[in-house]
């Protein structure tokens, strides 16, 4: 009865393995990154699947094959497409960064407190800060895109006049906590 038992087992995994050749779950995103708010729309690129659930990671989801979903706080987030057709389930993941853009925003309970002087600027301004140790200032672009980075201890003037003028989100980083903060270049 026993081998029975697994015999029968065996011949469902084997079906249902068969039916499931040639399904899975893909997708990708765009954008993948930029400042809130942001609208993403995800594109599904699976095969062989006919139902779908998005898990956008921010507490809600979608049953459209090709959705498009609005972040309305800054975080990292990680998307889950689940594509299905009967027995048969995959999964792709994707991660989508929103950046906070304007004011200043404090992350982890943050100690750290910085200032950013001149802002508006030429992109050659200086962050005082009240560490000493290492930090490291992160700039992204309205989009989201990293467009400098440096790592700096203490006060330190940073020259960014490479930048194109525009409007950028200034992140410092330390053991201390994070600080975002909008950076201002004009030309």
């Amino acid at each position: 009865m026993k081998n029975f038992l697994l015999f029968i087992l065996l011949v469902y995994v084997v079906q249902v393995k068969g039916q499931c050749a040639g399904m899975y779950a893909n997708a990708s995103a765009s954008p993948y990154t930029g400042s809130v708010p942001l609208t993403v729309n995800f594109i599904n690129t699976s095969a062989g699947a006919n139902t779908y659930e998005w898990i956008f990671g921010d507490g809600t989801n979608s049953i459209l094959a090709n959705p498009a979903h609005t972040y309305t706080a800054a975080g990292t987030y990680t998307v889950t497409l689940a594509a299905q057709n009967g027995p048969c389930i995959d999964t792709a993941r994707l991660t989508v960064v929103v950046n906070a853009v304007g004011g200043t925003e404090k992350i982890s309970n943050s100690n750290l407190q910085i200032d950013v002087n001149p802002n508006p600027s030429s992109g050659k301004f200086t962050i005082e800060t009240n560490v000493s140790e290492k930090q490291m200032v992160f700039i992204f672009d309205a989009d989201g895109k990293l467009v400098f980075n440096q790592f700096i201890t203490g006060n330190a003037t940073i020259d960014a006049r490479s930048l194109n003028a525009g409007v950028y989100s200034l992140n410092v980083v330390s053991n201390q906590g994070s600080v975002t903060k909008k950076l201002v270049v004009v030309k």
